[in-house]
C-alpha cells in the first residue's frame, strides 16, 4: 500500500496535471463538484482496490502513479484491463468506484472490461496478455476462497 509521502504526491501531481489541462478555474470547479467516494464505499472497498491495484503493478512491473495518472499506452493499458476486470468480475466493485478511484471515466474502464473478456487463449498475443491477466486473477480467486471458506 501507498505511504502517506506517496499519496501527497500522487494528489499534487493529479492536481497539477488538472491545472494544466484545464486551467485554475477548471480545476476548482471539478474539486466543488466532487462527491466523496467515501460516502458510496466502505473502508474494505478502499483497501481492496488499494490491494489489487499494487498486485496489478507488481505483476505488470509498473509504478502506481502510471495506473492513477499516467495516460502511457501497451504494457500500462494491459495493466488497466486486468483492474478493469478483476475490480468488477472478482471483487465485485461498482465500476464508477474504481474508475474514479484511477481517475478514468467509467466509460473507459468499461471497454477494458470488455477487451479482458475478449481476449483469445489460441492468438499468440492474447495468450500472453491473458498469462499476466491470469497471475492476477490467481491472487484475488485465492484471496475470495480463504474470505469464504
Amino acid at each position: 500500500m501507498a505511504t502517506t509521502e506517496q499519496n501527497i504526491s500522487i494528489l499534487f501531481d493529479t492536481l497539477t496535471t488538472t491545472i494544466k489541462k484545464f486551467g485554475v478555474y477548471g480545476a476548482i470547479d471539478a474539486l466543488k463538484e466532487y462527491s466523496p467516494l467515501e460516502k458510496e464505499h466502505n473502508e474494505s472497498d478502499f483497501k481492496m482496490l488499494n490491494h489489487l491495484i499494487d498486485v496489478v503493478c507488481g505483476v505488470y512491473d509498473i509504478p502506481r502513479e502510471d495506473i492513477m495518472i499516467g495516460t502511457k499506452r501497451g504494457v500500462r493499458k494491459e495493466a488497466m484491463v486486468a483492474l478493469a476486470y478483476v475490480s468488477y468480475d472478482f471483487l465485485s466493485l461498482k465500476p464508477s468506484f474504481a474508475s474514479r478511484f484511477v481517475n478514468k471515466h467509467p466509460t473507459a474502464f468499461s471497454h477494458y472490461r470488455k477487451e479482458a473478456k475478449s481476449y483469445d487463449p489460441n492468438h499468440p498475443i492474447d495468450k500472453i496478455k491473458l498469462k499476466k491477466l491470469d497471475e492476477v486473477v490467481s491472487v484475488f480467486k485465492d484471496l475470495n476462497k480463504n474470505n469464504n471458506g
